[in-house]
């Protein structure tokens, strides 16, 4: 008698079927990607609210807004808080769902990699959001300098 087939990701027994995704974690081990459970068919996916694209267009059209009506030093610094924003929202609006349905996946279901991935992600918001907000810092300590240098 053959053992059974096991799931390359959760290592679950596979059923005898032509269709070899598995009923615990969504693991299509013919694609070698995983699906979701409750529709069957959705392209489970690493989701952020606002991402990279987003951010960075307010942070080029924003900035040249914002320099024209506040000026270099007062401007940035308003830019650098609202990407900074951005990115926190990002931080913690990060998981795995569906791309159909949109139902949340467990942490217990991922891989390594996939896990491994999304802490990398997280770390990149994390330090880009903690730039910005220096960054932001920064500008208006420049500017304080600027109105106390013009001002004395």
């Amino acid at each position: 008698m053959d053992a059974p087939e096991r799931c390359a990701s959760c290592r679950a027994a596979m059923p005898d079927s032509f269709d070899r995704t598995c009923t615990r974690c969504g693991w299509d081990n013919r694609v070698g990607m995983r699906k979701c459970v409750k529709c069957k068919g959705g392209a489970i996916s690493l989701h952020e609210m606002i991402g990279y694209g987003p951010i960075t267009g307010v942070f080029g059209l924003g900035g040249l807004l914002f320099w024209r009506l506040f000026g270099f030093w007062l401007g940035g610094m308003i830019v650098c808080i609202f990407c900074s924003f951005c990115g926190l929202i990002s931080l913690l609006t990060m998981r795995y769902k569906c791309g159909n349905c949109g139902k949340g996946v467990e942490g217990r279901t991922l891989s390594a990699d996939e896990k491994g991935l999304s802490r990398k992600r997280r770390l990149g918001y994390l330090i880009g959001t903690l730039a910005l907000a220096a960054a932001a810092v920064a500008l208006f300590l420049m500017f304080v300098a600027h109105l106390n240098s013009r001002y004395s």
